[in-house]
């Protein structure tokens, strides 16, 4: 039977997009609030998602303040965060749900939603999520209470196929998850270097109109290669030459770092808004990407800081990793490496300006490919498709919801019955071999057992959740 939201297309009436960011407390925002951006021009767009108190109880910085509102939601551990995925899942009204990144706080919310009315699921994926996963070390018990953790996550790639279609940010991630590339991009109303001055801006940010500029807009990351950077920034050996780099720091050792290096050639501005993002970045002279192709992450990330660039007319500069390959065909990025990055570097910068007029002529290719208005084609055909045939949900997707409850309150009751059995340790002097050494010791094998799980990267967790169940609830019997 044909949805009859799909006649809505056709009547004009705009349709509810309800996008769901795992946090909106840090850099995750990003894609959702973007494809937000994008869409809100032909819809009405909700954008919610979760805040942990791991990464602070705000909304991230760059966009708190931006045009699209959003709507957080308490984040809290498991078991009870069960529940107040399914309390929100009951509330939100939308005709089409797009979530973003397969990570069990928005894709479970998600689900939840379909389950509860069946209406198209389009699952976005801009990262393979388990690069940024180290394989799994310390407490596995109280990680598993974690649902951004790493078990979830892994866990979430088997919840992958439920969804009604996929995006995916480039082809690497469409080679690995199939889908409709939807690339970054920006609201090419705002990315108009003919609204900037490169001048104004220096001045306002105390920026010296002689300096060459290589900059660097987003979250600093050990992966992006800006130690590499700054080190061949200072190589050439001209003190006009700086990195910029604005962002806040997860990691303050590599700031520390960076600052050892650079001196006075870097030059670090705190995170800017998000709407500001082109007035920003006109003050460059180039962008270099020096992401490490050995990373997991890189394999699979296409940097927005390179969409940014490209709507602009900043000549960039990039080690070439498989995301990236296409806008190097297409002679937006000059390839570079490690071995050539400071010549390369010197090169762009001394003919800077001729190479942002070449730059500039490009621009019809981002007004084609990575503008706002191209996306939301590209992702409005792919909404009126699943419009007409929402998937049926299977009853099996949902098990695993059970499943999760069951094991969570098993792994709750061993936990609790340690603590108890560790106080009537210390209350009555109990020497080795007693029960609380049992309890460690079963601790250890459940331990052992899942880390072998995570370490194997297997996707088929249903079995091992089970197994781990039946131990935990024979050993409670003891």
């Amino acid at each position: 039977m044909v949805n009859a939201k799909n006649q809505d297309f056709n009547n004009n009436k705009k349709l509810t997009i309800a996008i769901i960011s795992w946090s909106v407390s840090h850099n995750p925002l990003g894609r959702a609030y973007m494809l937000a951006e994008a869409l809100s021009s032909r819809y009405k767009v909700q954008l919610i998602g979760f805040v942990f108190d791991r990464y602070g109880r705000a909304i991230w910085e760059p966009v708190k303040n931006g045009p699209i509102s959003i709507d957080s939601y308490p984040g809290n551990n498991f078991p009870g965060f069960a529940e107040t995925l399914e309390s929100v899942a009951l509330n939100i009204e939308a005709d089409i749900i797009l979530v973003c990144k397969p990570r069990i706080p928005s894709l479970q919310l998600g689900l939840l939603m379909k389950a509860f009315q069946n209406r198209p699921l389009i699952l976005d994926i801009d990262d393979d999520e388990i690069s940024f996963m180290n394989e799994q070390k310390g407490h596995v018990l109280d990680e598993l209470r974690v649902p951004y953790g790493e078990t979830w996550t892994r866990f979430s790639e088997t919840l992958i196929p439920y969804a009604d279609h996929i995006l995916v940010s480039n082809v690497s991630l469409q080679d690995k998850y199939g889908g409709t590339v939807i690339p970054h991009a920006r609201d090419e109303k705002t990315f108009d270097p003919e609204l900037y001055s490169k001048e104004e801006r220096r001045k306002q940010l105390g920026i010296s109109l002689e300096d060459k500029i290589v900059i660097f807009l987003g979250t600093p990351r050990e992966h992006k290669g800006l130690a590499e950077l700054l080190k061949a920034v200072k190589e050439c050996k001209n003190p006009s030459y700086k990195l910029c780099i604005m962002g806040s720091f997860p990691d303050s050792k590599l700031k520390k770092q960076l600052q050892s290096i650079g001196g006075d050639q870097l030059i670090l501005l705190p995170d800017q808004p998000f709407k500001d993002i082109a007035k920003n970045i006109v003050i460059a002279d180039a962008v270099c990407l020096l992401q490490d192709i050995e990373s997991e992450v890189s394999k699979y990330q296409l940097p927005a800081k390179a969409i940014d660039a490209i709507a602009m007319g900043i000549p960039i500069l990039a080690t070439k990793t498989p995301p990236i390959e296409s806008l190097i065909s297409q002679g937006l990025i000059m390839l570079t490496s490690l071995e050539t990055i400071s010549k390369d570097i010197d090169k762009v910068l001394s003919n800077s300006s001729s190479l942002h007029i070449e730059q500039l002529k490009k621009r019809p290719i981002f007004l084609e490919k990575y503008s706002h208005e191209a996306i939301s084609d590209n992702i409005e055909r792919v909404m009126k498709e699943c419009l007409k045939y929402p998937k049926p949900l299977p009853i099996e997707a949902l098990n695993f919801i059970d499943l999760q409850k069951k094991y969570l309150d098993d792994v709750s009751k061993l936990i609790k019955a340690e603590g108890e059995r560790k106080e009537n340790f210390i209350s009555m002097l109990i020497e080795p071999g007693s029960q609380l050494d049992a309890i460690n010791q079963e601790r250890v094998k459940i331990e052992r057992q899942y880390n072998a799980i995570l370490q194997s990267r297997t996707l088929k967790y249903m079995l091992p959740i089970w197994n781990l169940i039946k131990r935990v609830k024979q050993f409670l019997r003891v």
